[in-house]
């Protein structure tokens, strides 16, 4: 099997509409007939099972088996079966979470030793992926980080070979998407000099847009930020130039139903058109006009 595109869906600061974007983006990947996995990296409060309706109590299908187990990662991997009524032959949604593991919660406090032993194990699954059976396979994975700017979340995006910033018009969203890339321009600098053929994307879906206008208003301001502050900072300024974000699209306010549990089957036209191309766009061209492959091309020039 080939290795699956690993994404990080991440955005800096909590209430950016993160985990909403990841599980309904899963969920559009799978409708297409992509075979993906989402990851809940929140290891504090991890919280895509409560918007699935997993229950926690008593699951043996969690993050903790398959770092113990990363061979038989299968048998970690959650599917979730209401994927919505345009599901075509092929597509798959599984998730791999920490659920209520009170082990990973303290996460923060470990020392540093255990922190690098657990980054370890999480790249022996992402690479596992790879070692999957036919019947297991997976063409995508979605890693949705914790809120914050933190090395915690930076390491999680440094595995990754697209990184979505989740932002908005708010300027406390757009500050805190600015922070995160500023210090993801910092582990690339130091990353790139050990591993100088590594090729990153960096992409800016701003949610809760009004319109296209708006969301590429977003990202345009970010990029114009980043910029200036590449100018000042001389000693980043070429990481940051050759990983200017570059705008994937725009999603609408989504009217999340009250219940728990029923995330799946949020209804909404308009978002689910928005959210399917950019699913498109990132995980499904192959022609001139898909934007990661230009994307790249211009990265390695």
């Amino acid at each position: 099997m080939s290795r699956p595109q690993i994404i990080a869906s991440t955005g800096g600061k909590g209430g950016a509409g993160k985990t909403v974007f990841s599980i309904l983006f899963c969920r559009e990947l799978a409708r297409m007939g992509k075979k993906v996995v989402l990851i809940d990296a929140d290891l504090g409060t991890p919280n895509v099972h409560t918007k699935l309706g997993l229950k926690s109590k008593g699951q043996k299908r969690t993050l903790q088996r398959a770092l113990a187990q990363p061979e038989n990662l299968s048998s970690s991997l959650i599917e979730v079966e209401s994927i919505g009524t345009r599901n075509v032959e092929g597509g798959r949604f599984s998730v791999l979470s920490s659920l209520g593991d009170s082990n990973l919660r303290s996460f923060g406090n470990w020392d540093d030793q255990g922190q690098q032993q657990f980054y370890n194990q999480f790249k022996a699954i992402l690479d596992q992926f790879s070692q999957l059976d036919s019947s297991t396979s997976c063409d995508v994975v979605v890693i949705d980080t914790r809120a914050g700017i933190d090395g915690n979340v930076c390491d999680f995006c440094m595995m990754a070979d697209d990184r979505v910033v989740i932002t908005g018009e708010e300027d406390t969203l757009r500050a805190d998407a600015l922070s995160l890339l500023k210090m993801l321009h910092f582990y690339d600098r130091d990353e790139d000099k050990h591993n100088p053929d590594r090729v990153t994307a960096n992409w800016i879906v701003a949610n809760k847009a009004e319109d296209e206008g708006m969301g590429q208003s977003v990202c345009k301001s970010l990029v114009s930020d980043l910029e200036r502050w590449a100018s000042i900072r001389k000693d980043i300024s070429e990481i940051v130039t050759s990983r200017l974000p570059r705008y994937l699209g725009w999603i609408p306010e989504i009217e999340i139903p009250g219940d728990e549990g029923t995330l799946l089957e949020a209804r909404d036209t308009i978002a689910e058109a928005s959210i399917r191309q950019l699913a498109e766009n990132l995980c499904c061209k192959n022609d001139g006009d898909d934007p990661r492959q230009q994307f790249l091309s211009d990265l390695t020039g």
